[in-house]
């Protein structure tokens, strides 16, 4: 779920995030969106599918987007998608785990005369999971630059799957990594920009077949600026 509690002084406004969270086999999407191929130069869109190859099964997904207003106006939107993919246990090679992807898409875009100085898109996951894999990993840049996010899943199988997205990365820097004792992955930026942002990240997981599947969940935070601070 985006939103939750925002912090605002005369320039500033940090928006922290709740979690959203979702059974990833307990629900049932019913309708689509379709999002068109965006061109080569454009920022991700949270909506967009990420390309998946391989015995890799979508299971759901879970969207939402929230305004950001200051004194009335809106000054921002943000948005975040949450899917879940799994492999067939018939197919996996220990009967004993089951395996599946969590994949994260997000956007902070701020309106005239606002920038984003800092975005942090965080998926999270009970303790009894095994991470196995994760993406993006960290990076610094000072020009904007095109940056994959992307996944190769071969624990569960002898047919290895993938799962990858493109962002569009402003400088200064990313960093990932996981938080809170192995429960989450965060993809957390810092910079300046009064451009659309875009994150892709990732997270492979391992359960106990008995167990049934987990509970996951994203929050999204971010910090705006009036824009002749940026």
């Amino acid at each position: 779920m985006l939103g939750g509690r925002a912090e605002v002084n005369q320039n500033e406004i940090k928006r922290q995030g709740h979690t959203r969270a979702a059974g990833i086999v307990s629900f049932l999407v019913l309708w689509s969106i379709v999002i068109p191929a965006a061109p080569a130069d454009a920022q991700l869109d949270a909506r967009a599918r990420p390309h998946v190859r391989g015995p890799l099964a979508f299971v759901n997904k879970i969207c939402d987007r929230r305004p950001e207003r200051a004194g009335g106006r809106l000054i921002a939107t943000s948005r975040s998608c949450l899917r879940f993919y799994a492999f067939d246990p018939a197919k996996e090679k220990d009967s004993r785990r089951n395996f599946g992807v969590v994949w994260m898409q997000s956007n902070v875009n701020a309106r005239r005369g606002w920038c984003a100085t800092r975005a942090k898109s965080i998926i999270t996951f009970p303790r009894r999971v095994h991470v196995l894999e994760t993406t993006p990993g960290g990076l610094s840049t000072s020009d904007a630059r095109h940056t994959q996010a992307r996944l190769r899943i071969s624990h569960a199988t002898d047919k290895p799957a993938t799962i990858q997205n493109a962002f569009k990365l402003y400088p200064r820097r990313l960093r990932t990594g996981l938080d809170n004792e192995g429960t989450s992955f965060h993809a957390a930026w810092r910079g300046s920009t009064r451009r659309d942002l875009g994150f892709a990240l990732g997270v492979e997981l391992s359960w106990q077949a008995n167990d049934g599947p987990p509970r996951v969940g994203s929050i999204l935070n971010f910090a705006l600026a009036r824009s002749r601070s940026c």
